[in-house]
């Protein structure tokens, strides 16, 4: 179902599709070198950049110097000014403003091979309602190992899943009228993709991970986005109590500790999936569930701080410090 990656896929034309690009990502990290490099992927795209609604979201008031930046890097863009702006409400006012019939997010910290959009596309057949691009991490320290972890609860070839996030999904908006992200679960979203999961794989709707839809995210410091994703872990099962695993939580004193558990061991059975993608195939394997485990070691220690003082953790670092914006009531596509 994959479309060739030098293919323009004939049944979606240029004009059907909006394309947003979130655009706090890059501005948080501090170095416009990363926005500059996601935006010349996004030129080099085989499907036709200037044919098609292209939307970039940023925190308002955006500042001319921000808009100028865009305009050479993304001629043709439409910027969105966001109000109390978080990963997840730039969704939301992504959802709010498309104009085409199907609606592709991207972030503005990762790089993109020339096929993706293609290919995205060319997997949105008449059955399929959304696509999961194929994420994984720069080259950096356990950039693999923590792939696996974060982006690599994916099949190991293109097919269905029960796996989305933000930064590489493609959507037919007729099929999700009113459709709106928690964009109130902390500035880097995270569990919001975990709400609207349960949501569409309750209701039955089709998932579809197209592998050749490759794109490389940037990578963090490791220790601070370890200790993060493990606050995060902690802080969206907490507030939304009714995602599989949240009751956990509920477990004293042990509770950060078995959701970090549970964690790795989604991760180990990733690894297993994707073993034959590993170097040297399953020779290596222990080496990856080993890594994976320091890595789980290091989100253990920051679910633990913040489940303990979570308060400590906001005004250290800011992850889950939101403000209550007017533009998250009501920002979904109406039916």
């Amino acid at each position: 179902m994959d479309a060739s990656t030098s293919s323009i896929p004939p049944m979606i034309k240029p004009d059907k599709v909006t394309v947003a690009i979130e655009g706090w990502n890059a501005d948080s990290l501090g170095d416009r070198r990363h926005a500059e490099r996601s935006a010349a992927s996004c030129r080099s795209q085989d499907y036709p950049i200037g044919q098609r609604q292209l939307l970039v979201l940023a925190a308002a008031p955006v500042a001319d110097e921000t808009r100028r930046f865009y305009q050479s890097q993304l001629p043709g863009f439409e910027i969105v000014p966001v109000e109390a702006a978080t990963y997840y409400r730039m969704k939301n006012a992504a959802l709010k403003h498309a104009e085409g019939d199907y609606l592709v997010v991207a972030d503005s910290d990762v790089v993109y091979t020339p096929g993706w959009l293609g290919a995205m596309l060319g997997s949105l057949a008449p059955e399929i309602d959304v696509v999961v691009g194929h994420t994984w991490y720069a080259d950096g320290f356990l950039s693999r190992s923590q792939s696996i972890c974060d982006w690599g609860a994916t099949r190991p070839v293109s097919g269905p899943t029960d796996w989305i996030y933000g930064n590489n999904l493609a959507l037919r908006l007729a099929a999700f009228p009113g459709l709106h992200f928690r964009g109130d679960l902390g500035r880097t979203g995270g569990g919001a993709t975990d709400i609207v999961r349960a949501t569409w794989l309750a209701q039955g709707t089709r998932l579809w991970f197209c592998r050749t839809a490759r794109a490389s995210h940037n990578l963090e410091p490791f220790l601070t986005k370890r200790l993060r994703m493990g606050a995060f872990h902690v802080h969206h099962r907490q507030r939304a109590p009714h995602l599989p695993g949240a009751r956990l939580m509920r477990v004293p004193l042990l509770g950060p500790a078995l959701v970090t558990a549970g964690t790795m061991v989604r991760a180990w059975v990733r690894s297993w999936q994707l073993r034959r993608d590993l170097p040297l195939g399953v020779a290596v394997l222990p080496a990856y569930l080993l890594s994976i485990a320091f890595v789980k070691a290091v989100e253990a220690v920051g679910a633990t701080i913040y489940a303990l003082n979570p308060g400590w953790i906001e005004r250290r670092f800011h992850w889950f410090d939101v403000l209550p914006p007017s533009l998250e009531a009501g920002a979904g596509r109406a039916a």
